[in-house]
């Protein structure tokens, strides 16, 4: 994905800062949304927690690295500042989550229910920054950021599915990869290009919020429909 970001930065012509915040939302580990997604898609839920663990601890060195490595040449990238913050806002709560879950157990089953309606207005809230920080910006070159931030995400989705069929997985996990691939914690992204690169670097981030929402739910619902005897491309 954040290869990608950096070869649609390139073919589109993306002012630096755009193409970081592209770069940037590529890099960010898998979208937590991406294992409802899954599950609505009728595909291997027990891999896609595995795949959003597996990036979400590597990301502290993964997101900042990646972005680094890719947008230093156009402006500089506070790498070790980026992951410090990202041990401290990701990896620590994480730890302190699970804790929390394994010792209070029966009192954290009451609030659990708070926390989607937090954590999806906290996105909106970030969204709606970002418009509002940028939107002269924004009305004059939402075109080439839309469709980047777009072939990007289907990319993603097309890529995955690709490899699990490169390695002859079944097909609840090549529908796994493909969601999984294709849906980035942009959140994190916009938060991290507002506070380490610019605010103009949070557009694409923020886009591909709503992009990869969208183009998960299309997949799921159209395999949620097809049943196992059914042949699926």
């Amino acid at each position: 994905m954040p290869f990608g970001a950096f070869l649609l930065a390139r073919i589109f012509n993306l002012p630096a800062e755009i193409a970081a915040g592209l770069i940037l939302a590529g890099a960010a580990p898998d979208a937590m949304a991406g294992n409802v997604m899954v599950y609505l898609a009728k595909a291997d839920v027990a891999y896609a927690v595995s795949l959003t663990t597996v990036t979400t601890l590597s990301c502290p060195v993964l997101t900042p690295g990646l972005t680094w490595l890719l947008a230093k040449s156009r402006l500089p990238i506070q790498f070790w500042k980026m992951l410090l913050d990202l041990l401290l806002t990701v990896i620590i709560p994480l730890i302190l989550g699970f804790g929390a879950r394994h010792f209070f157990k029966k009192q954290m089953e009451k609030i659990l229910p708070v926390f989607p309606a937090l954590s999806t207005t906290f996105i909106i809230f970030i969204c709606a920054l970002v418009v509002a920080l940028n939107r002269e910006f924004i009305l004059q070159t939402t075109g080439p950021i839309l469709a980047a931030v777009v072939i990007l995400n289907l990319g993603g989705m097309l890529g995955g599915y690709g490899v699990g069929a490169i390695f002859k997985m079944g097909r609840p996990q090549k529908r796994t990869l493909a969601i999984q691939v294709g849906m980035q914690n942009a959140a994190l992204g916009t938060r991290l290009a507002i506070e380490y690169i610019s605010p103009k670097a949070a557009i694409p981030c923020a886009f591909f919020i709503f992009v990869c929402i969208f183009t998960a739910a299309i997949a799921a619902a159209f395999w949620q429909r097809t049943s196992d005897d059914q042949t699926i491309v």
